[in-house]
């Protein structure tokens, strides 16, 4: 099966695809990290889908799922500049507010420290939303003393 989908537009078709998708979350859920590598290569060279158009893609939000979830930091590292880089828009997107979920459970706390910095000052202008009271909560798991201080802070103050 890998071998079918090494063509790079392969992939990148299946994580587009409803059915598709499901094949690549098994792929990667089943099989060592160290052979995921044409995944990863995949995501990160595609020409008109970036790694923050996948994450707010419908099937390819569960693929940058899996990908934080089963690869290796050093496979992870640049999906995760992407996605930092991106922070506001996927924070405000159904799909992609659960990539950032996935990034505040498996990122380093550098990388919840960008996404609690990148939440401030606008916290409570969205608050009411869902995607944004779900990421908050997993800051307040996931996250370092200081960063939770600063999120409590923040809404206690406004």
């Amino acid at each position: 099966i890998i071998e079918e989908l090494t063509p790079r537009s392969c992939v990148i078709r299946c994580i587009k695809d409803q059915y598709g998708c499901l094949v690549m979350d098994t792929i990667i859920e089943l099989i060592e990290p160290q052979r995921l590598q044409f995944v990863v290569d995949a995501i990160l060279s595609s020409p008109s889908d970036s790694v923050a158009s996948l994450s707010l893609h419908e099937y390819g939000s569960w693929v940058i799922q899996h990908v934080l979830e089963h690869c290796t930091e050093q496979q992870k590292r640049p999906v995760l500049k992407q996605l930092l880089g991106n922070v506001p828009t996927l924070v405000m997107d159904q799909y992609g507010s659960f990539v950032i979920e996935r990034v505040l459970e498996h990122g380093r706390p550098e990388d919840r420290e960008r996404i609690v910095r990148s939440l401030q000052g606008d916290i409570m202008k969205h608050i009411y939303r869902k995607a944004i009271c779900s990421i908050i909560e997993k800051c307040l798991i996931f996250g370092t003393t200081e960063q939770k201080n600063a999120l409590i802070d923040q809404v206690c103050a406004e």
